[in-house]
């Protein structure tokens, strides 16, 4: 006759724990992956909509003075004015 297999109670709680442990070491992994992907995806996105932006303004930037050479005719301009005044 036939008898049905017999495991023992504590060999089947071990190994359905081995398996747990697995599967939560790979769901970790999946979602590391998953979120290394999206900081990847937002990093790109973010590069693209600045570009965008910058070459929206591009014109408008050629009209503008030089911020710097700007500043530096303002400063010379004060200076003289401030030596003119003195006089």
């Amino acid at each position: 006759m036939n008898e049905a297999p017999v495991e023992d109670t504590q060999e089947v709680l071990e190994s359905l724990d081995s398996l747990m442990r697995v599967e939560e070491i790979q769901k970790k992994v999946d979602e590391d992956e998953f979120m290394s992907d999206k900081q990847r995806l937002l990093k790109i996105h973010k590069k693209r909509i600045q570009d965008i932006v910058t070459s929206a303004f591009e014109p408008l930037q050629a009209l503008l003075p030089n911020p710097l050479q700007y500043l530096i005719i303002k400063g010379k301009i004060k200076k003289n004015a401030n030596r003119r005044k003195r006089k």
